[in-house]
Protein backbone atom coordinates (compact mmCIF):
# COMPACT_ATOMS: atom_id res chain seq x y z
CA UNK A 1 0.00 0.00 0.00
CA UNK A 2 1.72 3.14 -0.93
CA UNK A 3 1.57 6.01 1.86
CA UNK A 4 3.06 8.58 -0.83
CA UNK A 5 -0.52 10.47 -1.13
CA UNK A 6 -0.68 14.17 -2.66
CA UNK A 7 -2.82 16.13 -0.05
CA UNK A 8 -5.22 17.82 -2.26
CA UNK A 9 -7.31 14.02 -2.66
CA UNK A 10 -8.49 15.24 0.38
CA UNK A 11 -10.47 17.90 -1.70
CA UNK A 12 -14.12 17.53 -0.14
CA UNK A 13 -13.06 15.09 2.25
CA UNK A 14 -11.95 16.95 4.98
CA UNK A 15 -14.76 15.90 7.51
CA UNK A 16 -14.76 12.53 7.25
CA UNK A 17 -10.99 12.71 7.66
CA UNK A 18 -10.81 14.25 11.07
CA UNK A 19 -14.04 12.14 11.74
CA UNK A 20 -12.00 8.86 11.41
CA UNK A 21 -8.83 10.11 12.81
CA UNK A 22 -10.62 11.37 16.00
CA UNK A 23 -11.98 7.87 16.04
CA UNK A 24 -8.79 6.32 16.26
CA UNK A 25 -7.51 8.82 18.53
CA UNK A 26 -10.37 8.07 20.91
CA UNK A 27 -9.67 6.50 24.58
CA UNK A 28 -12.87 4.59 24.71
CA UNK A 29 -12.33 0.78 24.14
CA UNK A 30 -15.71 0.74 21.82
CA UNK A 31 -13.50 3.29 19.34
CA UNK A 32 -10.77 0.35 19.19
CA UNK A 33 -13.43 -1.53 16.92
CA UNK A 34 -12.48 -1.59 12.96
CA UNK A 35 -13.03 1.08 11.26
CA UNK A 36 -13.87 -0.09 7.60
CA UNK A 37 -13.62 2.66 4.50
CA UNK A 38 -16.25 1.69 1.92
CA UNK A 39 -16.88 3.08 -1.65
CA UNK A 40 -17.02 2.22 -5.22
CA UNK A 41 -13.67 1.07 -7.13
CA UNK A 42 -11.60 4.24 -8.20
CA UNK A 43 -13.59 6.33 -5.33
CA UNK A 44 -10.21 6.94 -3.36
CA UNK A 45 -10.50 4.51 -0.44
CA UNK A 46 -6.72 3.15 -0.45
CA UNK A 47 -5.69 7.06 -0.66
CA UNK A 48 -7.69 8.19 2.04
CA UNK A 49 -6.49 5.38 4.25
CA UNK A 50 -3.00 5.96 3.72
CA UNK A 51 -3.37 9.89 4.34
CA UNK A 52 -4.72 8.83 7.84
CA UNK A 53 -2.23 6.63 8.23
CA UNK A 54 0.57 9.52 7.56
CA UNK A 55 -1.58 12.11 9.82
CA UNK A 56 1.21 13.74 12.16
CA UNK A 57 -1.59 12.96 15.11
CA UNK A 58 -1.97 9.00 14.41
CA UNK A 59 1.92 8.71 13.40
CA UNK A 60 2.82 10.36 16.99
CA UNK A 61 -0.14 8.05 18.64
CA UNK A 62 1.07 4.97 18.10
CA UNK A 63 4.80 5.75 17.42
CA UNK A 64 4.89 5.07 13.67
CA UNK A 65 3.63 1.45 15.09
CA UNK A 66 2.02 1.05 11.78
CA UNK A 67 1.12 -2.44 9.60
CA UNK A 68 0.03 -2.40 6.40
CA UNK A 69 -1.27 -4.88 3.56
CA UNK A 70 -3.15 -4.68 0.47
CA UNK A 71 -4.81 -7.66 -0.44
CA UNK A 72 -6.63 -7.31 -3.43
CA UNK A 73 -9.14 -10.85 -4.77
CA UNK A 74 -6.56 -13.67 -4.29
CA UNK A 75 -4.06 -12.95 -1.61
CA UNK A 76 -1.22 -14.84 -0.44
CA UNK A 77 -2.22 -14.75 3.61
CA UNK A 78 0.78 -16.07 4.39
CA UNK A 79 3.25 -14.37 2.39
CA UNK A 80 2.07 -11.02 4.37
CA UNK A 81 2.08 -12.59 7.92
CA UNK A 82 5.61 -13.57 7.29
CA UNK A 83 6.47 -10.54 5.85
CA UNK A 84 5.28 -8.80 9.55
CA UNK A 85 6.83 -11.56 11.49
CA UNK A 86 9.72 -10.51 10.12
CA UNK A 87 9.27 -6.60 10.68
CA UNK A 88 8.69 -7.85 14.09
CA UNK A 89 11.70 -9.95 14.69
CA UNK A 90 9.76 -13.18 14.75
CA UNK A 91 11.64 -16.18 13.51
CA UNK A 92 9.29 -18.28 10.75
CA UNK A 93 10.54 -21.91 10.92
CA UNK A 94 9.29 -24.00 7.74
CA UNK A 95 6.99 -25.48 6.95
CA UNK A 96 4.30 -23.09 8.75
CA UNK A 97 0.56 -22.64 8.07
CA UNK A 98 -1.13 -19.20 8.14
CA UNK A 99 -3.44 -19.75 11.21
CA UNK A 100 -0.49 -20.82 13.31
CA UNK A 101 1.37 -17.71 12.15
CA UNK A 102 -1.40 -15.77 13.17
CA UNK A 103 -1.17 -17.14 16.65
CA UNK A 104 2.03 -16.16 17.11
CA UNK A 105 1.49 -12.60 15.46
CA UNK A 106 -1.60 -11.94 18.09
CA UNK A 107 0.41 -12.90 21.17
CA UNK A 108 3.35 -10.46 20.16
CA UNK A 109 0.47 -7.64 19.44
CA UNK A 110 -1.40 -8.33 22.44
CA UNK A 111 -0.10 -5.55 24.88
CA UNK A 112 1.18 -3.41 21.91
CA UNK A 113 -0.21 -0.60 19.99
CA UNK A 114 -0.17 -0.84 17.04
CA UNK A 115 -2.49 0.32 13.43
CA UNK A 116 -3.28 -2.31 11.17
CA UNK A 117 -4.58 -1.01 7.81
CA UNK A 118 -6.12 -4.01 5.72
CA UNK A 119 -6.56 -2.54 2.49
CA UNK A 120 -8.73 -4.14 -0.63
CA UNK A 121 -10.54 -6.39 1.00
CA UNK A 122 -12.53 -9.12 -0.48
CA UNK A 123 -14.01 -11.95 1.53
CA UNK A 124 -13.99 -11.38 5.53
CA UNK A 125 -12.26 -14.89 6.29
CA UNK A 126 -9.30 -12.59 4.38
CA UNK A 127 -9.65 -9.80 6.98
CA UNK A 128 -10.23 -12.72 9.74
CA UNK A 129 -6.32 -13.52 9.68
CA UNK A 130 -5.34 -9.78 10.11
CA UNK A 131 -7.21 -8.65 13.48
CA UNK A 132 -4.60 -9.23 15.94
CA UNK A 133 -3.68 -8.42 19.12
CA UNK A 134 -5.61 -6.44 21.88
CA UNK A 135 -7.61 -3.39 22.85
CA UNK A 136 -4.71 -0.91 22.23
CA UNK A 137 -4.72 -1.89 18.34
CA UNK A 138 -6.64 -0.38 15.97
CA UNK A 139 -7.49 -1.59 12.70
CA UNK A 140 -9.14 0.23 9.68
CA UNK A 141 -9.92 -2.14 6.55
CA UNK A 142 -11.20 -0.86 3.09
CA UNK A 143 -13.38 -2.30 1.02
CA UNK A 144 -16.07 -1.84 -2.54
CA UNK A 145 -18.18 -4.79 -1.01
CA UNK A 146 -21.28 -3.41 1.62
CA UNK A 147 -21.62 -6.34 2.43
CA UNK A 148 -18.41 -6.79 3.95
CA UNK A 149 -18.24 -3.26 5.75
CA UNK A 150 -21.66 -4.21 7.29
CA UNK A 151 -20.57 -7.21 8.41
CA UNK A 152 -16.95 -6.59 9.70
CA UNK A 153 -17.90 -3.45 11.13
CA UNK A 154 -19.42 -3.19 14.82
CA UNK A 155 -21.31 -0.21 14.68
CA UNK A 156 -22.90 1.66 11.33
CA UNK A 157 -21.08 4.83 13.06
CA UNK A 158 -17.70 2.64 12.36
CA UNK A 159 -18.17 2.45 8.37
CA UNK A 160 -16.66 5.72 6.25
CA UNK A 161 -18.59 6.02 3.40
CA UNK A 162 -16.21 7.34 0.05
CA UNK A 163 -18.78 8.88 -2.90
CA UNK A 164 -18.43 10.28 -5.28
CA UNK A 165 -17.14 14.04 -5.63
CA UNK A 166 -19.74 16.94 -6.69
CA UNK A 167 -19.03 19.24 -9.29
CA UNK A 168 -17.20 21.99 -7.70
CA UNK A 169 -14.97 19.26 -5.53
CA UNK A 170 -14.31 17.88 -9.22
CA UNK A 171 -12.83 21.17 -10.80
CA UNK A 172 -10.88 22.00 -7.57
CA UNK A 173 -8.80 18.26 -7.33
CA UNK A 174 -8.62 18.33 -11.09
CA UNK A 175 -7.28 22.60 -11.30
CA UNK A 176 -5.13 21.66 -8.10
CA UNK A 177 -3.13 18.53 -9.77
CA UNK A 178 -2.90 20.15 -13.22
CA UNK A 179 -2.80 24.07 -12.39
CA UNK A 180 -5.14 25.27 -15.03
CA UNK A 181 -8.77 25.85 -15.71
CA UNK A 182 -10.51 23.14 -17.14
CA UNK A 183 -14.27 23.73 -18.72
CA UNK A 184 -15.59 20.47 -19.73
CA UNK A 185 -18.32 18.10 -16.90
CA UNK A 186 -16.16 15.74 -14.91
CA UNK A 187 -17.66 12.65 -13.33
CA UNK A 188 -16.29 12.88 -9.33
CA UNK A 189 -14.40 9.31 -9.62
CA UNK A 190 -11.32 10.26 -8.05
CA UNK A 191 -9.13 7.56 -10.08
CA UNK A 192 -10.39 9.20 -13.01
CA UNK A 193 -9.49 12.54 -12.16
CA UNK A 194 -5.86 11.96 -11.16
CA UNK A 195 -5.67 9.58 -14.32
CA UNK A 196 -7.30 12.47 -16.66
CA UNK A 197 -4.49 15.11 -14.81
CA UNK A 198 -1.74 13.18 -16.13
CA UNK A 199 -3.19 12.72 -19.39
CA UNK A 200 -3.61 16.81 -19.48
CA UNK A 201 -0.22 17.39 -18.31
CA UNK A 202 1.72 15.48 -20.74
CA UNK A 203 3.00 17.60 -23.70
CA UNK A 204 1.42 17.96 -26.25
CA UNK A 205 -1.86 16.43 -24.82
CA UNK A 206 -4.23 15.57 -27.11
CA UNK A 207 -7.10 15.54 -24.27
CA UNK A 208 -10.49 17.07 -25.56
CA UNK A 209 -13.52 17.89 -23.36
CA UNK A 210 -15.46 17.75 -26.36
CA UNK A 211 -14.89 13.94 -27.44
CA UNK A 212 -16.03 12.38 -24.10
CA UNK A 213 -16.37 8.84 -25.49
CA UNK A 214 -12.38 9.53 -27.29
CA UNK A 215 -11.56 10.63 -23.29
CA UNK A 216 -12.62 8.01 -21.37
CA UNK A 217 -11.13 5.27 -23.89
CA UNK A 218 -7.73 7.13 -22.59
CA UNK A 219 -8.36 7.01 -19.17
CA UNK A 220 -9.13 3.11 -19.68
CA UNK A 221 -5.80 2.67 -20.96
CA UNK A 222 -3.32 4.51 -19.05
CA UNK A 223 -1.54 3.70 -16.41
CA UNK A 224 -3.07 3.86 -12.94
CA UNK A 225 -1.86 7.33 -10.52
CA UNK A 226 1.63 6.35 -9.20
CA UNK A 227 -0.09 6.72 -5.31
CA UNK A 228 -2.84 3.96 -6.30
CA UNK A 229 -2.65 1.18 -4.00
CA UNK A 230 -2.30 -2.50 -6.70
CA UNK A 231 -3.15 -5.13 -4.95
CA UNK A 232 -1.32 -8.19 -4.44
CA UNK A 233 -0.39 -11.40 -6.95
CA UNK A 234 -2.93 -9.27 -9.41
CA UNK A 235 -1.74 -8.27 -13.04
CA UNK A 236 -2.42 -4.05 -13.09
CA UNK A 237 -1.63 -2.67 -16.60
CA UNK A 238 -3.99 -0.15 -16.80
CA UNK A 239 -7.81 1.81 -14.89
CA UNK A 240 -9.78 -0.88 -17.07
CA UNK A 241 -7.85 -3.71 -15.31
CA UNK A 242 -9.06 -1.93 -12.02
CA UNK A 243 -12.34 -2.10 -13.05
CA UNK A 244 -12.12 -5.25 -14.55
CA UNK A 245 -12.38 -6.33 -10.82
CA UNK A 246 -15.67 -5.43 -10.01
CA UNK A 247 -17.23 -7.61 -13.36
CA UNK A 248 -15.12 -10.92 -12.86
CA UNK A 249 -17.69 -12.76 -10.35
CA UNK A 250 -20.67 -11.11 -11.89
CA UNK A 251 -22.77 -14.16 -13.49
CA UNK A 252 -22.81 -14.09 -17.37
CA UNK A 253 -26.41 -14.24 -17.52
CA UNK A 254 -26.36 -10.64 -15.14
CA UNK A 255 -23.75 -9.14 -17.69
CA UNK A 256 -26.75 -8.62 -20.11
CA UNK A 257 -28.80 -6.09 -17.54
CA UNK A 258 -25.42 -4.14 -17.20
CA UNK A 259 -25.10 -4.02 -20.85
CA UNK A 260 -28.82 -2.78 -21.37
CA UNK A 261 -28.07 -0.21 -18.53
CA UNK A 262 -24.98 1.17 -20.42
CA UNK A 263 -26.64 1.21 -23.99
CA UNK A 264 -29.68 3.44 -21.95
CA UNK A 265 -27.21 6.21 -20.88
CA UNK A 266 -26.76 9.30 -22.04
CA UNK A 267 -27.20 12.66 -20.29
CA UNK A 268 -28.14 11.10 -17.12
CA UNK A 269 -26.24 8.58 -14.69
CA UNK A 270 -28.53 8.32 -11.93
CA UNK A 271 -31.78 5.70 -11.94
CA UNK A 272 -34.43 5.60 -9.73
CA UNK A 273 -35.33 1.82 -9.13
CA UNK A 274 -38.46 2.17 -10.92
CA UNK A 275 -36.48 2.62 -13.98
CA UNK A 276 -34.14 -0.18 -13.41
CA UNK A 277 -37.07 -2.22 -13.30
CA UNK A 278 -38.63 -1.26 -16.27
CA UNK A 279 -35.39 -1.38 -18.51
CA UNK A 280 -35.07 -4.94 -17.12
CA UNK A 281 -38.12 -5.72 -16.93
CA UNK A 282 -38.10 -6.92 -13.70
CA UNK A 283 -41.01 -6.39 -11.16
CA UNK A 284 -38.70 -6.53 -8.17
CA UNK A 285 -35.12 -5.77 -9.14
CA UNK A 286 -34.16 -5.14 -5.39
CA UNK A 287 -31.80 -7.49 -5.13
CA UNK A 288 -30.54 -7.38 -8.97
CA UNK A 289 -29.71 -4.43 -7.99
CA UNK A 290 -28.27 -4.83 -4.41
CA UNK A 291 -26.05 -7.65 -6.07
CA UNK A 292 -24.52 -4.60 -8.79
CA UNK A 293 -24.03 -2.27 -5.36
CA UNK A 294 -22.52 -5.18 -3.61
CA UNK A 295 -19.48 -6.01 -6.27
CA UNK A 296 -19.06 -1.72 -6.41
CA UNK A 297 -20.92 -1.09 -10.28
CA UNK A 298 -23.58 0.56 -8.87
CA UNK A 299 -23.48 3.21 -5.85
CA UNK A 300 -26.67 4.28 -4.08
CA UNK A 301 -27.67 7.93 -3.50
CA UNK A 302 -30.88 7.22 -1.04
CA UNK A 303 -34.67 6.97 -1.55
CA UNK A 304 -34.02 4.01 -4.50
CA UNK A 305 -31.65 6.22 -6.60
CA UNK A 306 -28.66 4.78 -8.09
CA UNK A 307 -25.58 6.13 -9.76
CA UNK A 308 -23.83 4.70 -12.61
CA UNK A 309 -20.33 5.48 -13.35
CA UNK A 310 -19.62 7.26 -16.82
CA UNK A 311 -16.25 5.11 -16.66
CA UNK A 312 -17.63 2.02 -16.24
CA UNK A 313 -20.17 2.36 -18.78
CA UNK A 314 -16.99 3.36 -21.18
CA UNK A 315 -15.67 -0.05 -19.77
CA UNK A 316 -18.76 -1.96 -20.76
CA UNK A 317 -19.18 -1.05 -24.11
CA UNK A 318 -15.47 -1.71 -24.80
CA UNK A 319 -14.41 -4.85 -22.79
CA UNK A 320 -17.94 -6.75 -21.66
Amino acid sequence: MCSLVPPVLLIGRDVLYERMVHQLLSPQPQARLPIVICGMGGVGKSAFAASVMNDSRIQQHFEASIFCASLGKHPDILDFLKCWAAQCGIEVKEPTEARTLFLRLNAYFAKRSVLFIIDDIWEVDHASFFLLGGYDCCFIITTRLPSIANHLAARQADIIPLSLLNAPESHTLLQALTQQPYFGEIEGLPLLIQTLAILLNQPHSLVSDQEKLSLFHQILSAKPPLNYALPANETINNVADLLRRSFQDVPTQKLTYLKQLSQTVHATTVFHLNTLQALWHQEDAKSLVREFVNYGILEPLGQEKFYFSLLMKAFIDLHL
